[in-house]
């Protein structure tokens, strides 16, 4: 459908949730994209709240027209979160973060989408170690946004150069470990 609408979708849940209905809630996102939704909202509790974000971030790469809203209830609710929890509720920031920079870069807001990528960076050396084959080929993609950016149109080809060789180095890190 072609029709955008203007309203925006948001979840709420248990936060016991654990992934049973993970199948379900992608196809209700498809569904609902099919219809026309392209924003969705979520609260980044622990449980449903994140698992809906990580649902909504699958339906992102098929769809580069979704977005997700990450509201936080309060200043300082993520230092709720402990370990596992932290770095995914980390992950869905970050991942936020690199989206709002590309669609900076689409707006021609090149100084927005360099704070942007550079604040998901920041926020992804807290949780980038944790399991490298989780976490580490976004941190890549990030330096390879940035590194596109300062090349293509800052105008700075050593910041260009220092962040693909950090992607490239990602890269043949992931390569030489096995699984």
């Amino acid at each position: 459908m072609d029709k955008q609408r203007s309203v925006s979708v948001s979840f709420t849940g248990h936060r016991s949730y654990r992934d049973e209905g993970r199948r379900q809630l992608g196809d209700v996102l498809q569904m609902l994209y099919k219809e026309g939704y392209r924003c969705f909202l979520t609260g980044m509790a622990w449980g449903f709240d994140l698992a809906a974000a990580r649902a909504v971030i699958d339906l992102q790469r098929s769809h580069d027209d979704v977005q997700l809203v990450a509201v936080e209830p309060f200043a300082g609710f993520r230092d709720l979160f402990e370990d596992d929890l932290a770095a995914e509720y980390d992950e869905v920031l970050a991942l936020q973060l690199w989206h709002l920079g590309n669609l900076y870069v689409d707006m021609h807001r090149d100084k927005d989408a360099e704070a942007v990528y550079l604040e998901a960076l920041e926020l992804r050396a807290r949780f980038d170690d944790e399991d490298i084959y989780r976490y580490r080929p976004a941190t890549a993609q990030c330096h390879r946004s940035l590194g596109n950016l300062y090349f293509s149109r800052l105008g700075n080809p050593d910041a260009a150069e220092a962040h693909y060789k950090e992607a490239v180095k990602i890269s043949e890190e992931l390569c030489e470990n096995q699984y």
